[in-house]
């Protein structure tokens, strides 16, 4: 459970292939989590930038049509840590494993942005590793 600063932050993902992915993190400014009340948020993994989007995620539920998979928590909400004390968190990206099992990449970029309030904001960006399942049956 990562803690994000009023920055954009890079982070590193992996993704193991045919597993869920969770990624809770909490987006802080002067300690205190962010009220995401009236924000959406959107995920892509792509290539490289401008190329095919290769997973599409929302905190958005998807209409007809719509190619995002409805895949993001903004909260605030609390998981338990390792020593099983309660954190305070306000985003949370789950990705089921049907859907990670069908991903097909090495690897790739993503970002997460929040619409919503004074702006919209870039939070999260980096490289993303699929960690492909290798045994077949």
């Amino acid at each position: 459970m990562d803690r994000i600063g009023p920055d954009s932050s890079p982070l590193r993902l992996i993704i193991v292939q045919g597993q869920s992915f969770d990624l809770p993190c909490g987006w802080a400014i002067g300690g205190e989590l962010v009220d995401l009340g009236g924000y959406t948020a959107r995920m892509q993994i792509r290539r490289r930038p401008g190329s095919l989007v290769l997973l599409d995620l929302s905190s958005e539920a998807p209409e007809s049509g719509d190619e995002w998979i409805q895949a993001i928590t903004l909260g605030p909400f609390s998981l338990p840590d390792a020593n099983g004390d309660e954190v305070p968190l306000n985003i949370r990206i789950q990705v089921d494993g049907a859907v990670t099992g069908e991903l097909d990449f090495d690897t790739a970029l993503w970002d997460l942005f929040l619409y919503g309030g004074d702006s919209d904001k870039r939070l999260l960006f980096g490289p993303v590793r699929l960690d492909q399942e290798i045994t077949r049956e």
